[in-house]
């Protein structure tokens, strides 16, 4: 048997900067799932790997130009660059 559960709460942002939603917000309110934050410095690394792995996904045939473009423009949005479409 299948439970599906909808979560009949809209997302609150405080502001247009942060970058999750109502279910995580309540994930980290429900769950002790400790205090450790990691440094911008390697969150803006791992953002670089993903944009990375997309070029060579798309170079070797495994994901469609489409995503690509998601990804990257999602990652360069991350990192703060200029959006160029």
């Amino acid at each position: 048997m299948n439970k599906q559960t909808t979560d009949k709460t809209p997302a609150k942002r405080d502001t247009l900067k942060q970058l999750w939603g109502e279910q995580t917000r309540l994930s980290l309110k429900y769950f002790n799932i400790g205090k450790h934050s990691f440094s911008t410095e390697f969150i803006d690394t791992l953002i670089n790997i993903k944009r990375a792995c997309a070029q060579v996904n798309y170079d070797e045939g495994l994901i469609s130009d489409d995503y690509l473009q998601a990804i990257v423009m999602a990652c360069d949005e991350l990192l703060g660059k200029p959006l160029v479409i």
